[in-house]
This record gives C-alpha cells, structure tokens and sequence, in this order.
C-alpha cells in the first residue's frame, strides 16, 4: 500500500507498507527511490524483496484504488507533487497574514517583529515565489524604511 509519495522531477520517494491481514493497519513500511521514467515494476520489486511477496499489489493509501500501469504511476506522483506545493502555498498565506498582522499593529515592536518574520520567509528560496509574500513585500517596502528608522528603542533591539 503506498502511503505517501514526493516527486522531485528525476527521482521519487515512494514509500511502501504492509498490511495486516484482516485489520487494515500497516505494519511496517520501506521508503523506495525511484528514477524517472517511474515505472511500477520498481515497487513491485522493492515489495518483492522487502517482504518476500510474489504479486504485490500497490493501491493508493488517499484514495485507494490500485495504482497498476505506470501511467498511474507517473499520474499519482505528479498529483502528489502538486498536492504538497498547494499545501506549502497555503502554509505561505497563513504566514503571510499572520505577518500581515504584526505590521498592522500600532505597537512598533510588534511591527518590527513583523519585519523580522517576513525577512524569515523570505530567505527561503522556495518562498520568495509565493503570491502572497510577493504582495507582502511590494506592500510593506515604505513601511519598512520608515520603521527601520525608528528612534524606538525597542526597534533598535530587534
């Protein structure tokens, strides 16, 4: 039974758990990496060894429905990966206001707090291409020079 995977374009992490008869409960699980072209006959073989099984059958974890030919294969990874980057963006949004928040504070600490998270964020590479943060940043520019050239000495620690 596949219970998660992550595409990364050339290669996959797929990984792989045993049932137990009757109780629907994995037992125990191997994490698979596989290189494109994604084909099943990789996790059929790496079940194969992990757990001595002659016909293993791969089914989707999520939804459950079997996972047979390699075009659902290349399918179910590429809506995994998709998947994960729609949750990292709304991860991002949730961030965003949150920072968002801070800035709108008539207190200037907490202003400056905001600051300093939204530099957080966007030190991480796979960050600074999130709408939210971009709208962020074009927002709050001014804003920041005026605040980093407070006399508050509050600011000045932060």
């Amino acid at each position: 039974r596949t219970a998660q995977m992550g595409a990364g374009g050339e290669t996959a992490s797929v990984v792989l758990g045993r049932e137990k008869e009757g109780s629907g409960s994995s037992t125990d699980n191997i994490i698979v990496l596989i290189r494109s072209p994604f084909a099943l006959a990789a996790l059929h073989e790496a079940a194969r060894k992990a757990w001595s099984m002659v016909t293993p059958v791969l089914e989707n974890a999520t939804f459950g429905h079997r996972v047979e030919t390699d075009s659902s294969l290349r399918l179910l990874l590429l809506d995994w990966a998709e998947e994960v980057e729609h949750r990292r963006d709304d991860t991002r949004a949730v961030w965003a206001e949150r920072v968002r928040n801070s800035l709108d504070s008539a207190a200037v600490g907490r202003q400056a707090a905001g600051l300093h998270q939204l530099w957080e964020l966007v030190c991480r590479a796979d960050n600074v291409n999130s709408a939210a943060l971009s709208l962020l940043l074009t927002e709050f520019a001014a804003r920041a020079t005026t605040l980093l050239r407070s006399p508050d000495t509050n600011v000045a620690t932060l």
